[in-house]
């Protein structure tokens, strides 16, 4: 029983693990065809720029939905239909020869593509509170898998087939996945005693989440490090490392690599440590939002970084932001009731994308103000990340360990 039960949960990480690559893969595939993208439907720079933030921006807000979807609805169902949304709207915007429609398509693509919350819920269930942290960071970390795909595979594919093939064949694999999702996973059935308590309304869950003291800590600490991560990764990094260092383009793209690589393979690390060795969730976001701090204020007081030490950056970076990540979502699953999870996990989950947009704004702001280009405007942009870090680094000090500890008892109406 136990083999069984075992090989079940390893089938329900996979396809959950197989629908955040392909999420991550649509949601940064327009960085390495924005060219074409450009020409083929006469976007401009401000365009693109639209285009990728309301992708972005959908995803930020469909958090919230997503988990209060997934509390009522289950994970299997709403994982399976957010995923068969996004992949028929990936198919339109490939579709699209107009700006309007690339951008419409785009964003509805972003509401499909928010599928971290149901996933959460899915896991939650499969996966004891001992080894969640673990399951839950192996999942995130595979994101990298699908940043990677939407880089030089990419790219390849779209020399042989262009782009509108490209993306519909990533489109069709979504489409395949849903269809997995739903015929595959089979969620566990809920204890007796989670049976026995009613299921709070949608407004007084989420009225019961935002009361818990602990929740706001958690959601902040996001908001500062994964705000950051995603204004980098998204938009900042290639400027910082191509004008504020002066990096060819191949060099910083191999800087940039080394830095997915480094969130692939932490997030699961992080997990292990905070499972089974330190046994502990809080110590390890402290120690993450400080390295998060210290390589802000390296971009904020120093220059000049080439070669290996801007590798040595990114890498510092993503320790101090991605890396640890997965576990305030493991604390919310130990703070919780399972009827919660969905909608405290969606809660949280609307901070960073909707702050990373924000970020970049700021980030801009400040380059403009520092002069635009020149490494000096880059040190003084760099104190937007600085800000969101030191925030998230005060947030640690104030959570409370959940490690072990046992949700409380779900509500009543």
């Amino acid at each position: 029983m136990e083999k069984q039960q075992a090989r079940t949960a390893l089938i329900v990480l996979i396809l959950c693990c197989g629908g955040y690559i392909l999420s991550m893969f649509h949601r940064a595939c327009p960085a390495i065809i924005a060219l074409d993208l450009g020409r083929d439907l006469g976007l401009d720079n401000t365009g693109l720029g639209l285009m990728s933030g309301a992708t972005l921006l959908a995803y930020g807000l469909m958090q919230l939905p997503s988990g209060l979807l997934a509390d009522r609805l289950g994970g299997r169902r709403s994982l399976a239909l957010l995923l068969a949304l996004g992949g028929l709207c990936a198919m339109g915007f490939a579709s699209s020869h107009s700006a309007a429609a690339a951008v419409s398509f785009r964003f509805l693509e972003g509401i499909g593509l928010a599928i971290t919350i149901p996933a959460m819920v899915i896991l939650a269930g499969c996966y004891p509170p001992q080894s969640f942290g673990r399951a839950y960071s192996i999942f995130l970390s595979s994101g990298g898998i699908g940043t990677i795909l939407a880089a030089r595979p990419l790219a390849e594919l779209n020399a042989l087939w262009g782009w509108r093939l490209s993306i519909i064949g990533f489109s069709l694999l979504t489409l395949a996945l849903a269809a997995a999702v739903w015929l595959l996973i089979r969620e566990p059935a809920r204890p007796v005693q989670d049976k026995k308590a009613e299921r709070p309304s949608m407004l007084r869950g989420i009225a019961r989440v935002l009361r818990t003291p602990q929740f706001w800590p958690m959601a902040l600490w996001g908001m500062g490090i994964m705000g950051s991560y995603f204004a980098m990764f998204t938009l900042w990094w290639g400027p910082y490392l191509l004008q504020g260092c002066g990096l060819d383009p191949a060099t910083a793209s191999s800087v940039l690599t080394a830095g997915a690589f480094m969130a692939l393979l932490s997030q699961p690390v992080a997990g292990w440590l905070s499972d089974s060795v330190l046994r502990r969730r809080r110590l390890p976001l402290i120690a993450g939002a400080g390295a998060g701090l210290a390589a802000s204020l390296c971009m904020a007081f120093f220059q000049g970084f080439e070669g290996w030490t801007a590798a040595l950056l990114v890498i510092a970076f993503v320790a101090g932001t991605a890396m640890f990540s997965p576990l305030t979502f493991a604390m919310a699953r130990e703070t919780f009731p399972m009827e919660l999870i969905g909608t405290a996990g969606g809660l949280m989950n609307i901070f960073p994308p909707v702050w990373g947009v924000v970020t970049q704004k700021i980030y801009g702001m400040l380059l403009d103000a520092g002069g635009g280009t020149s490494p000096e405007a880059f040190r003084l942009a760099a104190w937007a990340l600085a800000g969101n870090t030191a925030l998230a680094f005060a947030c640690a000090l104030l959570m409370k360990e959940t490690f072990g500890r046992r949700p409380s008892p779900g509500v009543r109406d």
